[in-house]
């Protein structure tokens, strides 16, 4: 008989993006990555698309594709993350799906998930259904199919959730042992029997038969089963192994492959008699970042477990079509997979939490959820009465609203907007439209679970389920001149923080929040900003806005810059359009001047022009920073009132500039005195503090402008690292790996695209070999996959040339397996 495995993957990140900038900005706990989710790509999410199965010597055997062998979903903010940020994961992840569908006999292993990861139980019917709608249509959008299964966040679950995936077309969902109620067969049919199907009468001669209660995790999650509905319909539901599931995620099951693969293979039970499925649901993450090479782990025992006699893997679609429920079960209402008391977790001090002092209470759940209801019963009071009028049918507009967040083009738009306007429109009557849908777009995502998930009011996960409010308060204040700010700030502060200085929610939304809060004159400051260090046309790097540059003037001397000029922003989302003058300075210290305003005339735009530029030329141009600080003031149009990733990017371009003098003067230095660094190393004398930091610095500054170089001199760079090894100084790796990494890239591309000549692959080899001194770890990582993919692609016929007494061929084979040891791949030889 049969023996099934299938291990799902919970792939998702808290959403972290900035609401008015639609992307995410730098978070200093992740260094040294720039964010949370650029680290986790770098430790999870990238390596389960390309898993090294590595040897006894450490060589990589193969690189295997994860995803393909797993039952998977991944968050929609992590999706759209991926798809920007990290194209070649996403590429990846899509095609897994695609493979999975082959492999799987036309099942995809790809799940949909509901949107914002709210806790559905909690959320109205008509949230809830717009949840799920809209996390179907960005599954099909992505996979190009319809999804079988989805996700429920934090698996909560009641009946009425059921019932709106059910109606949706969702054959099944995937919930926790610990959520099953009771259990019967089918109609009376035995243990093993075919079901009698929904709708079905009973077998002949059996009646009812009686609820078993399996509380508490006693349900055989070997099968699937049917939960059926008060409307009629029915799903089914998977309810997974809980103690494999959980030595996958805390035990340290995935400290080896082969333990993992024995511990799966030892829950079948020889004793039943039917084909049985072994599967664990776990969060992705614990596959390479929560456990450190977990992903090399799970290749292994994917691996192992295909060998195994009479075990095959699957995905819960395929398994579900050739063995349909022969049990119904009832669920356990509002119970969840992460609180073992329900759904408490998402709106009460239940106890359960996430890290923090013992004595940090969770009290500020309930009065957090109450001022957010509230507040979303007034955008939803005002989305009815300005929507009746607006849209043919509000509420189908906004269960389509998503079409527009994933593609917001203009033709798009325009599409939209003849399906569902009530009437013609442009101008401020289409922003009006769109804002209102913006309105309940963040009106939803305020209720992300992890806003309550973790341990306090003031923690970044609560923070910005507040900033998603505080940007759904401007546009409702924009569409109605009312504000509520002051009410929900009034409810906000009962949520009390366990620490003292953050006081209250009241005061993480003043402090933490309200100061990253943007308009498009904010935009227009981050686009002025820029001006200052871009001779050519700056590119903020901002997805939310289009940027049109108008008049510009701009002016450099010893004495610092000067830039002045006219803008056009337009929101991508609401096609709000404004104009604006910026005006900004830098005069040589730390300091940035200036801001952004309304354009009113060109009469007003010419004198402000004029009247900078003069002042600049003056011999002492202080008075330039009075003029703009009395123009623009301190507020979000001005530098200081800039979101935070644009003000630490201005000053990395004024510490570069101080930088390149203080290199200047440590190389000048270092060169006056080599002799003598080289005399004491020989000695080895030991040089005093100063003198090794200023060494130090130089010597990584020749290696990092060597690096840096368009023809990079990798030998003199090995020649120069050696001699740094022999006066113990040490390398600045993370630096220089940002300078080696671009010319990886060109190693990557090379074999991507075709056999490259002789001399490249020694130069290839002689960059690997000085990334490998560099690191840090993964620092090949491209490399190695590129040279994997090269190496299945162009060694056979390479192979047959040699073979034939191709001379070139047999020398090219040997240069290429060299550049392969380096790479410590195997079969490179």
């Amino acid at each position: 008989m049969k023996r099934w495995v299938c291990l799902h993957g919970h792939f998702y990140q808290p959403p972290r993006e900035n609401p008015w900038l639609e992307t995410v900005e730098c978070q200093d706990s992740a260094y040294p990555y720039h964010d949370w989710n650029e680290r986790i790509c770098a430790e999870c999410y990238a390596p389960n698309a390309a898993a090294r199965v590595l040897d006894g010597a450490g060589n990589v055997v193969r690189i295997a594709k994860n995803y393909s062998r797993l039952s998977f979903n991944f968050g929609q903010s992590l999706l759209s993350w991926l798809e920007r940020c990290a194209p070649a994961v996403y590429a990846a992840v899509l095609e897994a799906d695609r493979e999975s569908v082959q492999r799987f006999s036309g099942h995809g292993s790809a799940m949909a998930q509901t949107y914002s990861h709210s806790i559905l139980p909690l959320a109205n019917q008509r949230d809830k259904r717009t949840e799920v709608r809209w996390g179907l249509i960005d599954f099909e959008q992505r996979f190009r199919r319809r999804p079988e299964g989805m996700w429920l966040p934090e698996a909560a679950v009641d009946t009425g959730t059921l019932e709106v995936l059910a109606e949706e077309g969702i054959l099944f969902v995937v919930l926790a042992p610990g959520q099953a109620r009771s259990v019967r067969p089918i109609g009376g049919a035995p243990g093993g029997a075919a079901p009698a199907g929904a709708g079905s009468p009973p077998l002949a001669g059996a009646g009812p038969s009686l609820w078993e209660d399996v509380s508490g995790g006693k349900i055989d999650p070997k099968r699937p089963y049917r939960v059926s509905l008060p409307s009629g319909g029915s799903i089914t539901v998977f309810f997974y192994d809980g103690p494999v599931s959980r030595a996958v995620a805390f035990e340290g099951l995935l400290q080896r492959g082969d333990r993992l693969a024995d511990r799966l293979k030892s829950a079948f039970d020889p004793k039943l008699d039917y084909e049985q499925l072994v599967h664990v649901a776990t969060d992705g993450e614990s596959y390479g970042h929560h456990h450190r090479f977990g992903e090399m782990a799970l290749a292994h025992a994917l691996d192992l477990i295909e060998a195994s006699e009479g075990i095959r893997l699957t995905n819960y679609g395929e398994f579900l079509a050739g063995h349909p429920p022969t049990h119904e079960a009832r669920i356990v209402e509002r119970s969840s997979w992460s609180c073992v008391h329900g759904i408490e977790r998402w709106r009460s001090d239940c106890g359960c939490r996430a890290g923090g002092p013992a004595e940090w209470k969770q009290g500020w759940r309930a009065p957090l959820r109450e001022a957010l209801e509230w507040l979303r019963d007034r955008f939803t009071d005002t989305f009815r009465v300005q929507g009746a009028v607006f849209f043919k049918d509000p509420w189908a507009a906004r269960d389509d609203y998503v079409r527009l967040i994933l593609d917001r083009s203009q033709a798009k738009i325009t599409e939209f907007l003849a399906r569902h306007a009530a009437v013609p429109v442009s101008g401020k009557e289409r922003t009006a439209g769109l804002k209102l849908l913006e309105l309940e777009r963040h009106s939803l995502l305020m209720f992300t679970s992890c806003g309550w998930f973790f341990n306090e009011v003031s923690g970044i996960e609560t923070a910005q389920i507040m900033r998603y409010a505080a940007r759904a308060l401007q546009l409702h204040r924009e569409l109605t001149g009312r504000d509520v700010e002051d009410d929900f700030l009034e409810r906000l502060s009962l949520a009390r923080s366990n620490i003292a200085e953050k006081r209250d929610g009241r005061c993480v939304y003043e402090r933490d929040v309200k100061p990253s809060a943007l308009d498009p004159f904010g935009a227009a400051a981050y686009f002025g900003a820029e001006s200052l260090f871009e001779a050519g046309v700056p590119d903020p790097g901002v997805p939310a806005f289009e940027f049109e540059p108008g008049d510009r003037a701009r002016a450099v001397s010893e004495k610092g810059k000067l830039s002045v000029g006219r803008v056009r922003v337009k929101s991508r989302a609401t096609l709000e359009t404004v104009e604006a003058v910026y005006a900004f300075a830098h005069l040589g210290d730390v300091r940035i001047a200036g801001g952004a305003a309304p354009f009113t005339d060109d009469a007003d735009y010419a004198r402000l022009k004029d009247e900078l530029l003069r002042a600049f030329a003056e011999p002492d141009p202080s008075r330039l920073t009075l003029d703009l600080d009395s123009r623009f003031g301190s507020g979000r149009g001005s530098f200081t009132g800039l979101p935070l990733d644009a003000q630490r990017r201005l000053a990395r371009r004024i510490l570069g500039e101080t930088s390149a003098e203080a290199e200047a003067a440590a190389l000048s230095w270092a060169e006056k005195h080599a002799a003598l660094a080289r005399f004491l190393t020989a000695l080895g004398i030991p040089f005093s503090r100063p003198v090794r930091n200023t060494l130090e610095f130089s010597l990584n500054t020749r290696l990092r402008r060597c690096l840096e170089a368009p023809l990079p001199d990798f030998t003199g760079a090995l020649a120069l690292i050696g001699e740094m090894k022999r006066a113990s100084l040490a390398l600045h790796s993370e630096e220089l790996a940002a300078a080696i990494r671009p010319s990886l890239a060109r190693l990557a591309a090379v074999l991507q695209e075709g056999p490259p000549a002789l001399e490249t692959l020694e130069g290839l080899g002689a960059a690997v070999e000085l990334a490998r001194e560099i690191g840090p770890v993964g620092i090949l990582w491209d490399s190695e996959n590129a040279f994997y993919d090269a190496q299945l692609r162009l060694r056979p016929s390479w192979e047959r040339s040699a073979l034939a007494g191709d001379e070139a061929a047999r020398l090219w084979l040997e240069r290429f397996g060299e550049l392969g040891r380096r790479l410590k791949i195997q079969g490179a030889s």
